[in-house]
């Protein structure tokens, strides 16, 4: 009933994977036992919850009695559920949404991305639709706009805004018409505007939403409403003057102008911003140059602001990488013990049995290279992910001698047709032919799941042996150096926490390459 009374027909339903939460407390409970998994994993997978009664501790369904929107990452795997209340009662929440999890953080999900990313890359100006729910976006797409999208239980963020980013040269907001949704497209617009991403917000009628507009007026007339959304100096304008009591007083021309400065500011465009910067002049009937003077303390004070809450994170990143670090063998997949580590007691040899262990003069080979040395070594026939290891991880990227001179033989592999492999296998160094050898023998490594690729073993491994490069720079710096050194290792560390996974730590390894 509920779904009809939103005119969402069968075929949408089907679409985006909407389904029902039954009341009782142990369904799921009990279908996961019939299946195998166990409580504590479904706990870890936001679907159970534990609760405290007389003393004792209960499993229990998170989701219950609702309509649960199914959410998947960029890819189109489910990794957690929203679910909406479905009868009027103020003592339960309208939503609840699944925790984070291993595989679900809500700063890097975009609902609806996985349908929307094709058909923004394809879109003129290659806009992206901004909403603010799940049943706005569902509605966009049910009409046609395929490039709506939307956060997941949040408000927007800059780890969103660089997601879609890679699709998207341009967006348009279109957010609930009340003061709290129009607030949060100007604080939205900021984050675009700083990633240097043109963005506008489309003006709905007062009580509406873009899921009641497209019914109620058609496609037609919500494309309209798109191609009329106002630049974000025009819209934020209209905001604060709505928002003051005598708009036209001293006072309020203060605050006004203030805050479409603090916009301005935010642009990290230096064009665009000079073109906001004359638009905020028109709007205020002030001259750019007062405005320009202003802007300048703006964001001065912003850069302080920025570099205090660096420092912080800096902090916060360093204690958390003390903590870590026993775990934190840079990345790499295999469990630590079957890497071959010399010298350690107990250890395996690097060598085959019988054979001279290596020279105490040579270090033993990071686990973390020896894993991608078998990788390229078991995948020497793939070209295409021989040359994505080899644009990503550089020779010199191997600290160790042998390793090195595997990476090499294999990123010459083609061009010599062989030989450059086979001239390192047949070396007059007894110890690197026996590494070698080792490579090639090696079990080919299991991965955890079905939906692991090769690709992604490699740049887990390509991402380790960077925060390795990184990690020393960083504290080869005295952390008490002077003001340029304390920014370098706040930058660093900084970049250690985006190579945590490949989609924010391939902006870092492609920017320490260009600057080698």
């Amino acid at each position: 009933d509920y779904l009809a009374s939103r005119d969402l027909g069968a075929d949408v339903v089907e679409a985006f994977q909407i389904g029902y939460a039954p009341r009782a407390e142990d369904t799921l409970l009990r279908f996961a036992k019939a299946h195998g998994f166990s409580p504590d994993e479904m706990v870890q997978a936001g679907l159970l919850s534990i609760v405290e009664k007389n003393g004792r501790s209960f499993y229990h369904d998170r989701f219950r009695g609702r309509l649960m929107f199914t959410i998947c990452d960029a890819q189109g795997r489910a990794v957690a559920f929203s679910g909406r209340i479905l009868e009027k009662n103020d003592r339960i929440a309208k939503y609840v949404n699944s925790p984070e999890t291993p595989v679900f953080q809500k700063s890097a999900i975009l609902y609806a991305l996985h349908r929307a990313q094709r058909a923004i890359a394809n879109a003129p100006n290659r806009r992206a639709i901004i909403c603010e729910g799940q049943i706005d976006t569902i509605r966009c797409h049910a009409a046609g706009f395929q490039t709506a999208v939307a956060s997941q239980g949040t408000a927007f963020t800059e780890e969103h805004v660089r997601i879609l980013k890679r699709y998207a040269d341009s967006a348009v907001m279109v957010f609930d018409s009340d003061k709290a949704g129009q607030k949060a497209a100007v604080r939205t617009a900021g984050l675009f505007l700083a990633a240097g991403v043109p963005v506008r917000a489309a003006r709905l009628p007062e009580g509406e939403d873009p899921d009641s507009f497209i019914r109620a007026n058609g496609p037609d007339a919500f494309a309209k409403v798109l191609d009329e959304a106002e630049e974000i100096m025009p819209f934020q304008f209209r905001l604060s003057r709505s928002l003051e009591a005598e708009p036209d007083s001293a006072d309020a021309l203060g605050r006004i102008s203030g805050a479409l400065l603090e916009t301005v500011g935010k642009c990290g465009n230096a064009v665009h911003r000079a073109r906001m910067l004359q638009e905020a002049a028109g709007l205020l009937h002030l001259p750019e140059s007062a405005l320009e003077e202003e802007l300048g303390r703006v964001m001065a004070a912003n850069a302080k602001r920025a570099e205090r809450d660096a420092a912080r994170e800096a902090a916060r990143e360093a204690d958390k990488a003390q903590r870590q670090a026993a775990e934190e063998i840079e990345s790499v997949l295999v469990p630590q013990e079957e890497m071959p580590l010399p010298g350690d007691p107990g250890a395996p040899d690097l060598e085959f049995d019988g054979a001279a262990p290596p020279a105490p003069s040579l270090v033993a080979p990071d686990p973390g290279e020896i894993a991608l040395c078998e990788l390229l070594m078991q995948t020497i026939d793939d070209e295409e992910l021989c040359a994505f290891v080899a644009t990503y991880a550089p020779e010199d990227l191997f600290t160790h001698p042998y390793c090195r001179a595997v990476a090499h033989a294999v990123y010459l592999q083609k061009e010599s047709e062989g030989q450059s492999l086979a001239d390192v296998q047949t070396t007059s160094d007894a110890e690197l032919t026996h590494f070698v050898e080792r490579l090639a023998t090696a079990p080919e490594r299991v991965m955890p799941d079905a939906d692991l690729t090769t690709r992604m073993v490699a740049q887990d491994l390509v991402l380790g042996l960077w925060k390795r490069r990184l990690r020393a720079e960083r504290d080869a710096i005295p952390p008490d150096g002077e003001a340029a050194s304390t920014r370098r290792r706040q930058a660093l560390t900084l970049d250690l926490r985006r190579l945590s996974r490949w989609e924010t730590g391939e902006e870092v390894v492609l920017r320490a390459l260009r600057s080698r």
